[in-house]
Formats: C-alpha cells, sequence, structure tokens
C-alpha cells in the first residue's frame, strides 16, 4: 500500500432532504493498480439515508486503457448481478437503503493519464454527455471509472465540489468492496479499526489503535469480498430496529440471534462503559453476505465479536478476544474500566447466549440493624428495602426514596450497620424536565442524567456520579414533555457511605 497520500477539501454531502426527496449522487471513480483506502470523506445526514442512485462512466485514457473490464461487467458488479453492490446495500440495511444507477461507456477521453482529476472529470461528463440518457445535471455525483495511478498522483479520491471520485483498481478481484468502503464514508462512516492490548481484550491502558484492524467489515482491511457492515455502523446508519439494540442494564444472560437476515430479535447487546461508550457484541454466520468470512478464519463464526465504540460516531473498535478476535464459548472479556464480564456460554446456528456480570453487581453488601444500636437522632439508616430516621432507638420509616430526599438528606448521611444484610430501592423522580439547564444532575424512573446541553447523558453508576462530586440533594427534579428524547435504562444504584455500599 502507498503511504504518501494527499489530504483534499471536501463538501459535505446531505443524503436525504427534510423534504424527502431523492438525492442523486455522482461519484468520480478512477481505477489504480493497486488497492488501498487511506482517505475517506464524511456526511453529514439530517435522518438516515433510504436510497442512492448513481450514474457510472467508463472511461479510458489516450495511454491507458481498462480492455480486461467491460461496461458489462461494471454493471453486473454494481447494480444487476445477484452479488452486487445494490444486492449488498439491501442485505446489510435489511432493506432500508437501495443503491441503483446506470453505467455508460466505454469513452475514450482525450487525454494521456493525468493527476488533474478536474480535467477527467469534465472530459468524461463531455463525452457522456452525447448519450441522450444521460443524466446532464451539473448538482448530480457521478461515478467515472479510469485508470488513475495512485501512486504517482498521491491520491485515492476526494470531492470537487458536488463530484465525488474515488481511485480503484480494474486489476484488483475485491474492487466491489473499495465501493462499500467509499460509498459508506458517504453515508457518514468511519474506519472499522481495532484495539491491541497486548495479549487482553482490553486494558486500562497500553491498548494501540489499528486504522483498518478490523477484518470482518468493509470499511477495515475485510476478506476478499464484501464483508458486511458491523452492528456499530448499523445502528449509526439507523437500520437496526428498536428491538435489536439491548442495553445490558442488569447483569443475566442475553441472547443474540445472527447479524445477517431480518429478524426481531437482539442483534446487538451494549454493555454501559462511561461517557456514552459501550462494547458492542455481535454474532455472525456464514451467510448473506458474510458467506466469505471464513475463507481466512473459519472461527469467525463460533463466537462473539465484541467492539468498543461510542454512539453516534461511525467508528468501530473490534477487540482481540482470542486468536481471530472471536470470544468462543467458555471465554471471558472483563473490562478494566467498570469491572464488568462478560462471557460467552453458548453458540448455535440460531444464536449464542451470553452472561454479562456488570461491575457493581459483586459489591459486598453490608450488614445493618437499624434497632440494634443506640444511634444520635437524626441518623439515617437502611433495613431491608426502607430508609429509616433514627430517634434514639426508635426508628420512623420514610415511604419512598423521594422522602428521604425531600427531608434533606443525601447519600453519605446513612450509617453503616452490622447484623443483617440489606439493599436499597430507590424512588426518585418520575420524569425529566423539558425545560433542563446545562449542568444540572436530573432522574427519570431510576436514572441519573447529566444535562450537557446537547442531551441527556446516563451516568452508568450511582458511584460514578457520586465520584463526580454529587450529591443526592444537587438531583433535580421535574416533569417533561420530551421523555421519548432520552433512551431510559434501568440504574445500578451504588453509593457509597463510609466503608459500606448499598447495592440496588
Amino acid at each position: 500500500m502507498p503511504r504518501r497520500f494527499r489530504i483534499y477539501r471536501f463538501k459535505k454531502i446531505m443524503l436525504a432532504s427534510s423534504s424527502g426527496r431523492k438525492k442523486i449522487a455522482t461519484i468520480l471513480l478512477f481505477a489504480s493498480l493497486s488497492l488501498s483506502f487511506y482517505f475517506f470523506p464524511s456526511a453529514t445526514l439530517a435522518q438516515p439515508a433510504r436510497e442512492l442512485s448513481a450514474r457510472v462512466i467508463v472511461a479510458d485514457f489516450l495511454d491507458a486503457r481498462l480492455d480486461s473490464l467491460s461496461v458489462g461487467q461494471v454493471r453486473d458488479a454494481l447494480f444487476s448481478g445477484s452479488n452486487s453492490l445494490s444486492a449488498y446495500f439491501r442485505s446489510v440495511s435489511y432493506g432500508k437503503f437501495s443503491l441503483s444507477g446506470n453505467v455508460y461507456g466505454k469513452f475514450t477521453l482525450p487525454m494521456n493519464r493525468t493527476c488533474e482529476a478536474a480535467s477527467a472529470l469534465q472530459q468524461a461528463i463531455k463525452a457522456a454527455s452525447a448519450d441522450p440518457s444521460f443524466v446532464k445535471d451539473n448538482s448530480t455525483e457521478t461515478i467515472v471509472l479510469a485508470p488513475f495511478d495512485p501512486n504517482t498522483c498521491g491520491w485515492i479520491g476526494y470531492y470537487l465540489g458536488y463530484n465525488h471520485w474515488i481511485t480503484v483498481s480494474s486489476l484488483a478481484q475485491d474492487w466491489q468492496r473499495v465501493f462499500a468502503h467509499e460509498l459508506g464514508h458517504e453515508l457518514g462512516l468511519q474506519h472499522a479499526s481495532s484495539y491491541d492490548c497486548g495479549g487482553s481484550a482490553l486494558a486500562a491502558s497500553g491498548c494501540t489503535a489499528d486504522e483498518y484492524g478490523d477484518p470482518y467489515d468493509s470499511m477495515g482491511k475485510a476478506v476478499p469480498g464484501l464483508a458486511e457492515y458491523n452492528v456499530v455502523h448499523r445502528e449509526f446508519l439507523g437500520w437496526l430496529d428498536p428491538a435489536n439494540v439491548r442495553i445490558a442494564a442488569s447483569g443475566g444472560r442475553y441472547n443474540i440471534e445472527p447479524l445477517e437476515g431480518s429478524g426481531s430479535g437482539i442483534k446487538t447487546l451494549k454493555i454501559p462503559r462511561q461517557n456514552n461508550e459501550y462494547i458492542y457484541l455481535e454474532y455472525r454466520r456464514p451467510l448473506g453476505f458474510d458467506y466469505s468470512l471464513g475463507t481466512n478464519n473459519n472461527a469467525v463464526y463460533d463466537g462473539a465479536l465484541a467492539y468498543v465504540a461510542s454512539e453516534n460516531t461511525g467508528r468501530s473498535y473490534l477487540l482481540a478476544a482470542s486468536p481471530g478476535s472471536v470470544l468462543r464459548v467458555n471465554q471471558s472479556i472483563t473490562d478494566p474500566l467498570t469491572g464488568t464480564v462478560i462471557t460467552v456460554t453458548d453458540v448455535n446456528p440460531q444464536g449464542l447466549v451470553v452472561n454479562v456480570a456488570l461491575g457493581g453487581e459483586k459489591a459486598t453488601r453490608t450488614s445493618l440493624n437499624a434497632a440494634s444500636r443506640d444511634l444520635p437522632p437524626g441518623s439515617v439508616v437502611l433495613d431491608g428495602q426502607t430508609v429509616y430516621l433514627i430517634n434514639g432507638r426508635s426508628k420512623t420509616p420514610f415511604a419512598t426514596w423521594q422522602g428521604f430526599l425531600d427531608w434533606g438528606y443525601s447519600v453519605k448521611n446513612l450509617v453503616k450497620g452490622d447484623t443483617s444484610a440489606y439493599s436499597l430501592t430507590g424512588y426518585i423522580a418520575e420524569d425529566v424536565t423539558s425545560g433542563r439547564l446545562p449542568g444540572r444532575w436530573v432522574n427519570h424512573k431510576g436514572t441519573v442524567y447529566y444535562t450537557g446541553g446537547g442531551g441527556l447523558v446516563p451516568v452508568p453508576s450511582w458511584e460514578i456520579f457520586l465520584a463526580n462530586g454529587g450529591t443526592a440533594q444537587a438531583l433535580a427534579n421535574a416533569t417533561a414533555k420530551d421523555i421519548n428524547l432520552i433512551k431510559n435504562w434501568n440504574l445500578l444504584a451504588l453509593m457509597t457511605f463510609g466503608d459500606a455500599r448499598v447495592e440496588a
């Protein structure tokens, strides 16, 4: 792969307008003698793109020809064949996105091979415009397939105004995948990367990232063939239904169905980390366009693939859970950030089963018996599921956790006991305000959220909330008109007071 490349300015493109009108994409595509992807654009999406129509011009230079590639082959590979790029996008999007278009040519441009892509673009459009069926619209993007040499030019693709072009080798057996890769960038995806943590799937420090390290995704250095986009990319593009995504709000066993093909089950399990980051799990089978994944590594079908990703970024990092990055039966990942342990317990053609033990779920329970001690008046203790206010040897129960907060008490007022196990159930605020102010803590049905101005950010645990200087008294409670804008998940409420911890 060439290591030198040039970065150009792009124009961000909108693939779906507010009026719902179809956007015709025009991509200028050049063929080279080597396959590499170093350069990628990003798109601004107002809403998930539903369709893309492209016009393709196949062209030669006077001194450089692509005799081995015919117009019919290009049309079959992109639009009409059973294994075409159009079929690929129908498959990976579960029918939510379509790619269509026409192929024109073959034309010989009146110029020798050059790096002046703008000139080649103008000549290609001029030649194709002689065809009455060619879309004569200078606001569309056009795909021009021509033998540009990336080693000479130092670039493989960039936007020019409303025109986007990509260098691709006609001699490369998997040049189709370059289309999938570059069109993924046009839709807003970033690269499918990987983490190497020195023998561990995750480490607190010392991990290195490989920009193209995911071999199972066309946005990375995928194996030959059109490897399907992973779950992180599909979620970003809006191709997963709500039922397909489950956040592990509590520990337990979860069933994950194969990524390929439609289905109403869980296609990805998201295990919270922090700052809107998750570990994503998925399960691949030799179905759809993933039939070729086992070419170099059949083990990919033997367990889960795990990724670290933040929501709404379009970038994923495959974890090296084992050789081949596959988490097999009875193998585990421990997240050093949260202490969460993820274990695959069963794999079969219908799906896999994972067990999740969230980091706080193994917290030591503290013994306490509020009535057994002479406690200072005004002390607050926990017994069973109830918060009590102590007056000498008697105890007065609070009706709810909210009642406890309403009296002005914070978590740090709780007093440690020594005789009986307990757990706390808190009933905080019922709703979240639509008039929330930045920098405020709010509650919604047991989940603590931080209002950062751009929306509600869920706090992974009550402990983290406290560690960041929060107290129960700082929580703001209100009602909401836009509850549907938040993602509600049950909070594992770990609270620290003295040397005792309360587990919800």
